[in-house]
């Protein structure tokens, strides 16, 4: 059996998360195949809500920032 991991963060990623993965979200590296035996003692991680496409929706609309409008043709600022 092998775990997907990370060696410069030492983490192993949960199957679910890292079918959507294929670097390190936290330091962009590709990730390792790894039997279970050398994964031991990687901190295991899921990551499955940042990877969700309904999730990075409400996380792009939360950071959204208004578009300004231009003032009406005659209105004073």
């Amino acid at each position: 059996m092998t775990r997907s991991c990370c060696p410069s963060c030492r983490l192993r990623f949960s199957r679910a998360t890292a079918v959507h993965l294929t670097a390190c979200p936290f330091c962009a590296q590709p990730l390792d195949q790894r039997p279970a035996s050398e994964a031991l003692g990687f901190k295991r991680i899921a990551v499955d809500g940042l990877v969700s496409a309904e999730a990075a929706e409400a996380i792009a609309v939360s950071v959204a920032l208004p578009v300004p409008q231009d003032p009406a043709p005659g209105a004073r600022t």
